[in-house]
């Protein structure tokens, strides 16, 4: 499933269908460059002026030794992946592999898991605050929470989009739940909430925060714990997943 695992059977080249706002190609392109693998990063052409923050990522993974490839007339972010995986495919044959969106691994959820646990911090907290993105790095978190704080912790956890249904919200909850190898609900099940954003996807959060803080991602869930400080238990804790998301 990991790059390492990957070169081991065969494969030479991997791709990755980019977001106009995502990070992910950064640690992709980097990672693979130390593997000796090839990285072809998709990304969304417009019709105009290309977003100034994506043509920076796109510099950032081409300087991390990515090749970078537009998507003509993108479209949502799974019609995408399936359009960047047939180029692949039409290019490099079995040699290639299209990393899924999110990079949702065991391997991604388990080394958040040992972040958790190496923060004895949190045995003193009863919140936890995170943006949830792909829901990658919330489901680790949920995880050692659960493993090592059961019944003590509640995360909420943020979107870092507006979902406009429950249906929607019980989706995107049940699959952080998956991702963490958890049950959902229920007297055995993880204190953990869904929590809806005004934002959407692609549209920055303006709030200030006193720390580095990406505005497409964790601020939302920033404004969101200002916003409903009072509401919640204490002591919380905040888990910034990281900066960027600017033009420096």
């Amino acid at each position: 499933r990991g790059l390492a695992a990957l070169k081991k059977s065969g494969v030479e080249v991997v791709g990755y269908s980019e977001t106009s706002i995502s990070m992910a190609c950064w640690g992709l392109s980097w990672a693979a460059n130390h593997q000796d693998i090839k990285v072809l990063a998709f990304m969304p052409k417009y019709k105009h002026r290309q977003p100034p923050l994506l043509e920076y990522h796109r510099s950032m993974w081409e300087a991390l030794g990515a090749e970078t490839r537009p998507i003509e007339k993108p479209s949502r972010g799974s019609i995408n992946f399936y359009r960047s995986r047939a180029i692949l495919r039409d290019e490099f044959g079995d040699r290639a592999q299209m990393i899924v969106m999110g990079m949702p691994f065991p391997e991604t959820t388990l080394e958040t898991t040992k972040q958790v646990l190496l923060t004895p911090e949190l045995a003193d907290c009863r919140s936890l605050v995170i943006n949830i993105g792909s829901g990658v790095i919330c489901a680790g978190v949920l995880k050692g929470i659960d493993s090592k704080y059961p019944g003590m912790v509640k995360v909420y956890g943020v979107a870092a989009r507006y979902y406009d249904s429950s249906r929607s919200i019980n989706s995107r909850t049940d699959v952080v739940h998956w991702k963490a190898g958890l049950v959902k609900g229920g007297l055995l099940g993880p204190l953990f909430q869904f929590a809806n954003t005004r934002h959407e996807y692609t549209a920055p959060c303006e709030v200030e925060a006193p720390f580095p803080c990406n505005p497409f991602y964790d601020k939302k869930a920033w404004e969101w714990l200002v916003n409903n400080y009072d509401d919640i238990e204490k002591p919380v804790m905040f888990w910034n997943i990281g900066a960027g998301g600017v033009v420096p």
